[in-house]
């Protein structure tokens, strides 16, 4: 689960969700494991044809597919590129989103600049769920004890016995104060270093955290381009764009992105005549503007 959050928050789904919690910082998806699920559903596909390819030929193959990889192609429309979208509407938003980061805005308002409550013991806060840096939000997945102790370690936190003491008592409202205590003391630290500052030093801690990207910037992102996730093509209409990839990759029967999205009655002919139609009865169709 804690991968699951901080996948989500890395490729965007999480703030394409758009939930916020009583603080105004980011809900994690809680529904369902989306991004853990897409990838096994469609990783399944993928295995099968792998296995039917080795059945007709003999010959196995490697079968790769990330998380980060599904969580683009369930939200493709988004994460995309295309020079009259981005010239209108994407590139505008995003420069408005970079001045609210810049001067340290919340993360309410980067939603609201883009479209225009788990209830558990307070402590729990400190390691995990989403937090306002000095210039953007991160997101902190650490579910386990290890996980919690990278992040006090981090943040410098001695006064929680929630993991060590077996006899702790989180219903205690005692504790349920401090914890809240302790919860605002450590959002406090949060906000005076940066979200890079911050991701480095846990990642250096084996903590998982993920800044809270956008879709929209995700084209751009160095690790999606290192995975090659995304692929440039030509449109006949729009000009240049960058599309999400297939969801995975199989090194035998390679998978590839057919084309860009047709124009209107682009393909009718050869659908027609797989269909039965012969090129007569087809022209009359579109002669009386049953086909197009």
């Amino acid at each position: 689960m804690g991968t699951q959050a901080v996948a989500t928050a890395y490729s965007g789904l999480t703030a394409s969700e758009g939930k916020i919690d009583e603080d105004g910082l980011p809900q994690g998806i809680i529904a369902a494991s989306i991004a853990d699920y897409s990838a096994g559903y469609s990783s399944v596909a993928d295995i099968l044809a792998a296995l039917y390819h080795r059945e007709r030929t003999g010959q196995g193959q490697k079968v790769i597919s990330t998380l980060l990889r599904l969580s683009l192609a369930i939200q493709d429309t988004v994460v995309m590129r295309e020079s009259t979208h981005d010239a209108t509407a994407r590139d505008l938003m995003m420069t408005e989103v970079q001045n609210i980061r810049a001067r340290g805005g919340s993360y309410t308002m980067v939603l609201a600049s883009r479209t225009g409550r788990r209830s558990y013991f307070p402590g729990n806060r400190c390691y995990s769920g989403g937090f306002q840096t000095s210039d953007g939000i991160f997101v902190l997945g650490a579910l386990t004890p290890a996980g919690r102790n990278g992040v006090r370690k981090v943040l410098g936190i001695t006064d929680d016995r929630s993991d060590s003491d077996p006899e702790f008592d989180r219903n205690d409202p005692g504790n349920i104060e401090d914890a809240q205590q302790r919860l605002e003391v450590v959002r406090a630290l949060i906000r005076t270093r940066s979200v890079h500052e911050w991701e480095s030093a846990f990642e250096a801690a084996g903590v998982p955290v993920s800044p809270l990207n956008l879709p929209e910037e995700l084209a751009d992102d160095p690790q999606v381009q290192a995975l090659g996730i995304m692929v440039e093509m030509e449109h006949e209409l729009t000009g240049p764009q960058r599309v999400v990839g297939p969801v995975v990759e199989l090194n035998e029967t390679p998978t590839s992105v057919q084309g860009p999205a047709p124009t209107l009655g682009r393909h009718t002919d050869e659908v027609l005549v797989e269909a039965g139609f012969d090129t007569q009865l087809i022209a009359e169709l579109r002669s009386t503007g049953v086909a197009r």
